[in-house]
């Protein structure tokens, strides 16, 4: 009798351990997790520059601004020249801007939320709000209705088809099979 209490409290003692062992393991992924993401720079380094490859642009439909990307980020250039303005940053690229019919909202390509997605940002107060959603939608491209109300978005991997989202998100209609 007395080494089967012996025996049953060697179990307890032994699945205590291994329960606290699991519970460590659980905190480093954790920890991991949280090291991982949200990316955070490690250093920042000022560029001063006044000519970039591969950017892509748009004009104003006032023909007044140029929206334009350089090394991810957007910015707002009056057509004349001069100091172009920082209208996104951080660690996401974003690129390929495009004015909406009416000039007060800039639509944008950006992988902030873990793919390459569909984003357009308010020109007015500068809140950026998510059009599309999905970290395998592969989107390549994306334009405004002439009404402003739609955005037509090319995506896939090797054949791209047509998708048309509203403005304020949603699932959206493939309009090409």
């Amino acid at each position: 009798m007395k080494y089967l209490i012996t025996f049953f409290i060697s179990i307890i003692i032994l699945q205590s351990s291994l329960a606290q062992d699991d519970a460590k393991k659980a905190d480093k992924k954790e920890d991991k997790k949280e090291k991982d993401l949200p990316l955070k720079a490690e250093r920042f380094i000022k560029i001063d520059t006044d000519e970039g490859t591969w950017t892509s642009l748009d004009v104003s439909p006032d023909g007044k601004k140029i929206a334009f990307d350089l090394l991810g980020d957007l910015y707002i250039l009056p057509i004349e020249g001069g100091k172009a303005e920082r209208i996104t940053k951080g660690l996401a690229f974003d690129s390929n801007p495009k004015f909406s019919p009416d000039g007060n909202e800039i639509l944008f390509l950006s992988d902030r939320s873990g793919g390459n997605n569909v984003w357009r940002i308010d020109m007015k107060n500068k809140d950026t709000i998510q059009v599309t959603k999905g970290d395998k939608k592969n989107v390549q491209s994306a334009d405004w209705s002439p009404d402003g109300d739609y955005i037509v978005v090319s995506q896939g991997t090797r054949n791209l088809k047509l998708h048309m989202y509203h403005k304020e998100g949603g699932g959206g209609v493939k309009l090409i099979k």
